[in-house]
C-alpha cells in the first residue's frame, strides 16, 4: 500500500503541473482582462499602468512561475472582477456547490443501486424492462432540458418548489433531481450488469442449495462481489457532480462555483478561473484516490502491495 500511495502521489504532482500549465495558457489565450476593466477610450498610458499594477506586463513564463510560487503559499492571485483574493471568492461559493453535489450524489446512490439490484434479480421480466427503459430515457435527456421541464411543471404550474435561487430544501430539490437523473440511469445499468454476472456465480448457487435466505444471498454475497463496478463509477460520479455543476447552476441561478466560473470566463478573470480549475483538479484526484483505497476494503482479492 505504501508503494501504491507513493506512485499515486507522483502522479498527483505531475497532473497538477500539467493542469496548471494548461489552465494558465488557455486563460491567457482568451485575451487581455484589462480590456474589461477600463473604458473603451482608455489611453495607452492607462492600459500600461493597469497592466503593471496587476503584473500582466511581465513575460508569460515569469507570470506562470509567479503564479505557481504564490499558489504553493496559498495565494492564488487577486480577482479583477470582485477585487478580492481569488481564493476567498471561490471559497465563498464552494458551500453551495458542495451542498448541491452531495444531494445529487445521495439521490444517485440511493436510487441507482436498488434499481440495478432489483433489475438483475428479476432479469428478463417486466421489472427489468422498465428499469432499462428508465435508464435509456435518463441517458438520452440533456440535464438542462430536464431542468427546464421540471421548473415548468413543479414550479410554474404546481408551485411546489422554488424555480431558482439558493435557500431551503425547496430550492434544492429540482436542481438535485436534474443533476442526479443521468447519473441514476448510468449507475443503475452498471449495477445491473455487475449483479447479473454475480448472481450467476457458483457460490450463489451453492448458497441457495444450503438454504441461505435470498436477501442475504443478494446483498451480502452477490452485491459485495459486484460492488467494485458501481464503486468505480462512483469515483467518476462524485468528481463529475462536484466539478460539473456549471449547467445546472446556470439554469437554476444557483450561486455556486459553476456559476462563478461562467462569470469569470465571460469577464476573463484569470485568477478566479485558475483557482477554480486547480481546486476541482485537486478534488477529482483525491476522490479517485479514495475510491482506489476503498477497492481493497470492498474486495479482499484486490491488493496494492504486489
Amino acid at each position: 500500500m505504501g508503494r501504491f500511495l507513493l506512485v499515486r502521489m507522483s502522479h498527483f504532482v505531475i497532473t497538477m503541473i500539467v493542469v496548471s500549465l494548461l489552465t494558465f495558457g488557455l486563460s491567457r489565450l482568451a485575451g487581455n482582462p484589462v480590456d474589461a476593466l477600463l473604458p473603451i477610450d482608455a489611453t495607452p498610458q492607462m492600459i500600461a499602468n493597469t497592466m503593471e499594477q496587476w503584473g500582466l506586463n511581465e513575460p508569460l513564463h515569469v507570470q506562470y512561475f509567479l503564479f505557481v510560487g504564490n499558489a504553493l503559499q496559498g495565494d492564488f492571485g487577486h480577482s479583477l472582477l470582485y477585487d478580492r483574493p481569488a481564493f476567498d471568492v471561490v471559497m465563498s461559493r464552494l458551500p453551495a456547490t458542495i451542498e448541491l453535489g452531495l444531494a445529487a450524489i445521495a439521490l444517485s446512490v440511493l436510487m441507482a443501486i436498488p434499481l440495478g439490484v432489483i433489475a438483475a434479480k428479476h432479469k428478463g421480466t417486466v421489472i427489468d424492462g422498465g428499469v432499462n427503459i428508465f435508464a435509456l430515457l435518463g441517458q438520452s435527456m440533456p440535464i438542462f432540458w430536464l431542468g427546464i421541464i421540471l421548473i415548468w411543471v413543479f414550479s410554474v404550474n404546481l408551485g411546489w418548489f422554488a424555480s431558482a435561487g439558493y435557500g431551503g430544501w425547496n430550492h434544492l430539490v429540482l436542481p438535485a433531481v436534474s443533476f442526479a437523473w443521468y447519473q441514476v440511469a448510468s449507475m443503475s445499468r452498471l449495477t445491473r450488469s455487475a449483479m447479473v454476472e454475480a448472481l450467476d456465480g457458483e457460490y450463489v448457487k451453492l448458497a441457495r442449495i444450503k438454504g441461505v435466505p435470498e436477501w442475504k444471498i443478494v446483498w451480502k454475497h452477490a452485491f459485495r462481489n459486484a460492488a467494485v463496478v458501481p464503486l468505480t463509477y462512483f469515483g467518476i460520479l462524485a468528481g463529475v457532480i462536484l466539478t460539473g455543476s456549471v449547467v445546472i447552476e446556470e439554469v437554476f441561478a444557483w450561486p455556486g462555483v459553476g456559476q462563478l466560473a461562467l462569470n469569470a470566463i465571460r469577464r476573463n478573470d484569470f485568477a478566479v478561473i485558475q483557482t477554480i480549475v486547480m481546486a476541482f483538479a485537486l478534488l477529482y484526484i483525491v476522490l479517485n484516490l479514495v475510491v482506489d483505497i476503498l477497492y481493497a476494503l470492498v474486495d479482499p482479492r484486490i491488493r496494492y502491495n504486489s
